[in-house]
């Protein structure tokens, strides 16, 4: 008996979706964060890249469809081949959506498989009983003539062979099973391509150690004619945040201090220090107690973090040139500048941006240390309150009393993006 010619039946795969899908997630992280050093990582392009030509491949092989032959049916996206002997039935779904193949032995479908294929069709089990659900108008050719031709072809095989004979035993063709050593290749590499991104993503996380997308840094003694006591702040993200911050002290061992107490002269304890994207900011610290001038490092956690809106002016990619902290001056009542350690009754805050900015200023008033200690605040004054400075404009602060009969003891004159 002459056997019959194979049907090759295609496949309308819109599987094209998934080949966006890791470029698509790449372009989400970036307009959600402004910060693309993931991609830094020569792992993360490589396991996208691989990622990328797994799915092109699958999706060609999907398109092939099914193809029903003397001896059985394949599915060609998982190069899975059912004999006749263990197809019981070809048949629409009950909503007739679907082409459903079913089985009389369903385990049989799942050797060889790899862990994708093997996944879709445990899926496809659970929710079909059937290891091949086909969308019925995907298919090249209509599904009625598909069941048709697939009921002829097995009922053939049947009275050919015997209802169970060679049961499980059919003989492989070759293309048949390269095709299943491909499906397993692409298996291995989707799983290589998973691990090379998921190692890409654990070595930016250990580059920005601290969460939040901050580092810490604190600087005991700085240069001289700066500040000493400096904590600074990096913000890895490209968008703007005002982190709340629990700092504890700590000796020359990474030891805690327990009886020292950490104040904060700008306040990012509080919430009101913003970090512009992709930028620095710093506060300075004051530390009391009997071991104050033990304290050699801190231990710095985020409590929460508040991110601005884009319309904060901040985004580290609005403007070619990075934002640029605003300068202040002392001046007197007639706004003239005043130097150093000298009476003064107002600030003069000018903004160098194309864009307004929010800040606060603080007085800083220093103690004279011991030889070889770090210099330490005794205490920091706000001047005024919140202030918006426009886009390459100036704006003046008055000093109030109190401060203003003791502002010749303002060491320091700073300001800081706030909110």
């Amino acid at each position: 008996m002459t056997e019959p010619a194979p049907l090759e039946i295609g496949y309308r795969d819109q599987g094209w979706i998934w080949v966006l899908f890791w470029p698509v997630l790449l372009g989400l992280y970036w307009l959600w964060t402004h910060n693309l050093a993931i991609s830094e990582s020569w792992s993360w392009w490589l396991g996208m890249g691989l990622a990328e030509a797994v799915t092109v491949l699958t999706l060609l092989r999907s398109r092939r469809g099914l193809t029903l032959a003397a001896d059985g049916i394949t599915w060609h996206k998982h190069a899975l081949f059912l004999p006749w002997t263990n197809v019981s039935e070809t048949k629409l779904s009950d909503d007739g959506r679907r082409l459903l193949i079913q089985v009389i032995e369903s385990d049989q479908a799942l050797e060889g498989q790899s862990p994708t294929g093997r996944a879709e069709v445990r899926t496809n089990l659970r929710r079909f009983g059937s290891p091949v659900a086909l969308h019925a108008d995907r298919l090249t050719v209509p599904a009625e003539q598909v069941i048709s031709e697939a009921t002829k072809l097995r009922e053939r095989y049947e009275g050919a062979q015997g209802k169970f004979a060679g049961f499980g035993l059919g003989v492989v063709p070759p293309e048949l099973r390269r095709a299943v050593r491909s499906a397993r290749l692409r298996g291995r590499a989707v799983l290589a391509a998973l691990l090379l991104m998921a190692a890409s993503v654990l070595m930016t996380c250990q580059s920005t150690p601290q969460g939040f997308g901050l580092d810490f840094t604190f600087r005991s003694h700085s240069e001289p004619g700066t500040m000493d006591q400096v904590l600074e702040i990096k913000n890895y993200g490209g968008q703007p945040v005002a982190p709340f911050l629990a700092i504890v002290a700590l000796d020359d061992n990474g030891n805690k201090l327990p009886d020292v107490g950490v104040r904060t002269a700008y306040g990012s304890d509080q919430g009101l220090v913003v970090i512009p994207g992709g930028d620095t900011g710093i506060d300075v610290l004051l530390f009391s107690g009997a071991q104050a001038r033990h304290v050699q490092d801190v231990r710095v956690t985020v409590r929460r973090e508040i991110k601005l809106p884009p319309t904060s002016g901040l985004l580290a990619n609005d403007y070619p040139a990075q934002i640029t902290l605003p300068t202040v001056q002392r001046t007197d009542e007639h706004g003239t500048e005043v130097a150093p350690l000298r009476p003064f009754t107002s600030v003069t805050v000018a903004n160098p941006n194309p864009i307004p900015v929010q800040v606060r200023v603080v007085c800083i008033m220093w103690e004279q240390p011991p030889p070889g200690a770090p210099q330490q605040m005794l205490a920091a004054y706000p001047i005024g309150d919140l202030n918006t400075v426009g886009a390459n404009s100036t704006t003046s602060v008055p000093v109030a009393n109190p401060l203003q009969n003791i502002s010749h003891n303002c060491g320091s004159v700073k300001v800081y993006f706030s909110r």
